[in-house]
């Protein structure tokens, strides 16, 4: 009877385990699905957007173009900037750049249409081209951009880029800065002088309900909290 009653125990504590682990697993795979944020980037291309669909879609953050060059502002930006305003999504605001132009000249530019207002996420500079400069030039061009943005803002900028370009650019003294890498393969390839992607562009051919055609789909690192928590106060 003391065998029988032992066997008894041990298969109940067994099954409590079980439960246990079975239930760690489950918080486990919750918390997962928790850390996988989505968000799309648009510019005049997408045309009129309703941002309160893209909320409601599942999105939680967006990225929109603001400037290009020296003089160019995005058409659809003061749109997107003041509805997506109105909805639950964490907004990011960039600019284009061009190295073959005056890198103060562009910053002062994007500085100035924005108001140093960069929503919830931190400034961005988008660079892809090397706009028949040499590396050299494309590198000081860059650091004088992220230089005047930083001091003018106290934000430090994310520097959007894909490895063909960067690699071919061939500098690793940018990795101080946040990285949101565009690249579509399966597995994320990091350009040379990062560790690590804060935001990854993952497909420049997504359907999302509230833009009208393809939309570029992107993924952050972490959870809504450290989303939240990269809001950039300029002074």
């Amino acid at each position: 009877m003391r065998e029988a009653l032992l066997i008894g125990w041990v298969s109940i504590i067994v099954l409590l385990l079980s439960g246990c682990n079975s239930e760690k697993v489950q918080k486990k795979s919750e918390s997962q699905i928790k850390t996988t944020l989505h968000g799309i980037d648009v510019s005049h291309y997408q045309g009129q957007v309703d941002w309160q669909k893209v909320a409601q879609s599942g999105m939680s953050f967006t990225f929109i173009k603001a400037t290009q060059g020296i003089d160019s502002v995005d058409g659809r930006y003061a749109d997107n900037w003041h509805k997506s305003k109105q909805t639950s999504l964490r907004r990011g605001v960039y600019h284009y750049f061009d190295p073959s132009l005056d890198a103060k000249k562009q910053a002062e530019h994007f500085l100035a249409t924005t108001g140093a207002d960069f929503g919830e996420l931190p400034p961005v500079v988008d660079i892809e081209s090397f706009e028949k400069q040499t590396n050299k030039e494309v590198i000081n061009s860059l650091m004088v951009f992220l230089t005047l943005v930083e001091s003018k803002t106290q934000c430090k900028p994310l520097i959007y880029t894909g490895p063909g370009f960067w690699d071919a650019l061939d500098d690793h003294d940018f990795g101080s800065y946040p990285l949101w890498l565009a690249d579509y393969s399966q597995q994320a390839k990091l350009p040379s002088g990062w560790r690590s992607w804060q935001f990854w562009q993952y497909e420049s051919n997504s359907r999302v309900d509230g833009v009208n055609g393809d939309v570029d789909m992107n993924r952050f690192a972490s959870n809504l909290a450290k989303l939240e928590s990269l809001q950039c106060i300029a002074s």
